[in-house]
């Protein structure tokens, strides 16, 4: 049997004086590929970060790492590192945290070096290899395009691209199809398959089983940051499915909604939410016409001279639930920081709030922000590693990226009232940099509903949240979508469009194709860009 290419003996990791992976021994093979499964917060990205090199074992004198390349054992990656592909949401949050000036062509160079930037000449076929890979991932078009200006989905595509472009002995993929269209992802998956095919490891971490790969043999479940089985996909599957958790009552939304939710207890029914304000529900009625929550008019967006949005035009109002719909790359994310503020609309249009926090006229973006409720990628990679997740969720009243604002007693309660809901109490002193990707998805959702919002912009909310969690996540935005708050949900999954939503918005290549009802336009999220 050939030597490991990698083996943890015992090895913990330690951050902010917690335990995120405990005592664990593992052996990566040459060759062979691992499906890694376990919930939100099991230490699954931790541990992939273990085996790469991107993440230090604790220095206790009982845990050791080690690595083999042509029968030379060592315990430090270097030498190795270029040769272990890597894609998770880590790198892509650095990425976007960082906002390099970097192109989609020169991130998939870098990927020849292990680097952030090109530091040195890549050589002729290295480029040729970087452009044929692009090619094969359908994103050629992206090779001259800045990173800040492709969608998250693009920039997934261009860091699968750059995993693949060393040849690596160990393909490491961390939720690789989140954010993700339908075509992109069988693009991606054929891509993976050859990688597999002509030799290479992989280790595959998703929530989504039918994600993995049929090359994928083997897998692991980790638990508590252990690994408590290992064996063939199909025998750790099937225990997952035989032990997965039933479904328990729950403390009610902090935001009740009007009317019972299908599929939950129906509590909370009715009363006031938690910010003291009524929730009033659908058909309620109201004193003389509602003013729209947001107007867009004719808007072109512009990012690194390229029109991203064309001659947008959109009125949601009061209690309307958007699905917004769109392949990679077709303006979703960039429509919805129009409507943040975040962008401003070329000369000739115009983004109009006036609904939101009163029936006037608000051109104030501080108070704006503060009425809307936002989840997304980008927000996430922005926000500090040096606040706690309640200090994280109390920023939600502020629109800020950290807290520096003291908050009221009663901000305070409807903070715990949000964490307690999501059952993530013991997230409160934790800092965020210790937390998983779905834990902090999840400490942004409550953020976003904390302020109870007028409108909610969610962009691949449920991205990285495994089966229990995701429920929770859904049944939040329920609660909150039978309220009056306006909600646009952005995603490419069927399974994330919630019955709440009323109408429908399509984009393709920037353009509104489809704008009206729900379920007029046709089938499901994945079904064809629609003519016009």
């Amino acid at each position: 049997m050939q030597q490991p290419l990698v083996e943890l003996k015992n090895v913990s990791v330690t951050r902010s004086g917690r335990r995120i992976v405990k005592d664990v021994s593992w052996r990566v093979r040459p060759g062979r590929s691992y499906a890694v499964l376990g919930a939100n917060g099991a230490g699954k990205t931790t541990l992939l970060g273990l085996v790469r090199g991107d993440v230090w074992p604790d220095q206790d004198g009982i845990g050791v790492r080690v690595y083999r390349q042509n029968g030379v054992e060592r315990t430090s990656p270097i030498g190795l590192r270029d040769k272990i592909g890597c894609v998770s949401w880590e790198l892509q949050e650095k990425r976007l945290r960082l906002d390099l000036d970097v192109t989609g062509l020169e991130a998939v160079l870098t990927g020849f070096f292990d680097a952030l930037r090109l530091h040195q000449p890549p050589g002729p076929a290295r480029i040729e290899t970087a452009k044929k890979l692009l090619a094969a991932l359908d994103i050629a078009h992206l090779a001259e395009t800045p990173l800040r200006a492709l969608s998250q989905g693009q920039l997934r595509s261009v860091l699968i691209a750059r995993a693949l472009a060393p040849d690596p002995a160990l393909l490491i993929l961390d939720e690789p199809f989140e954010g993700l269209d339908a075509r992109s992802g069988e693009i991606v998956s054929a891509a993976v398959d050859q990688a597999a095919a002509s030799g290479a490891g992989l280790l595959f971490a998703t929530h989504h089983p039918e994600e993995i790969p049929a090359a994928v043999e083997r897998a692991v479940l980790l638990e508590g940051g252990r690994i408590v089985l290992e064996g063939t996909t199909g025998d750790v599957l099937e225990h997952v499915r035989a032990s997965a958790a039933t479904p328990h009552d729950r403390p009610p939304s902090p935001i009740a909604p009007s009317a019972p939710i299908r599929g939950t207890s129906g509590r909370g029914t009715s009363g006031r939410g938690i910010s003291g304000r009524g929730i009033s529900g659908r058909g309620t009625p109201n004193r003389g016409t509602p003013a729209p929550v947001v107007v867009v008019r004719d808007a072109d967006v512009f990012l690194e001279r390229r029109k991203i949005l064309h001659n947008i035009s959109w009125r949601i109002m009061p209690g309307e639930n958007w699905a917004l719909f769109g392949e990679n790359g077709s303006g979703k994310t960039t429509l919805c920081r129009l409507l943040l503020g975040e962008y401003a609309p070329a000369l000739g249009g115009e983004a109009l709030r006036p609904g939101v926090g009163a029936r006037r006229k608000e051109t104030d973006l501080r108070v704006i922000r503060r009425k809307i409720g936002h989840v997304s990628g980008d927000l996430q990679a922005r926000h500090p590693y040096d606040v706690t997740g309640r200090e994280l969720v109390l920023s939600g009243f502020f629109a800020e990226v950290g807290l520096y604002t003291r908050p009221t007693p009663e901000q305070e309660a409807a903070a715990d009232a949000w964490l307690a809901f999501f059952e993530r109490q013991d997230l409160a002193a934790r800092r965020i940099r210790s937390l998983s990707t779905g834990q902090l998805r999840l400490l942004l959702l409550a953020r976003a509903m904390v302020n109870a919002p007028d409108l909610l912009l969610l962009d691949e909310p449920f991205a990285g949240l495994d089966a229990v969690s995701r429920g929770e996540a859904l049944a939040a935005v329920r609660a909150l979508a039978n309220g009056p708050a306006a909600l646009v949900l952005a995603c490419h999954r069927d399974e994330d469009v919630i019955p709440e939503i009323t109408h429908a918005l399509r984009l393709h290549r920037g353009k509104v194709v489809y704008s009206g009802p729900f379920g007029a336009e046709g089938p499901g999220v994945a079904a064809p860009p629609a003519q016009g």
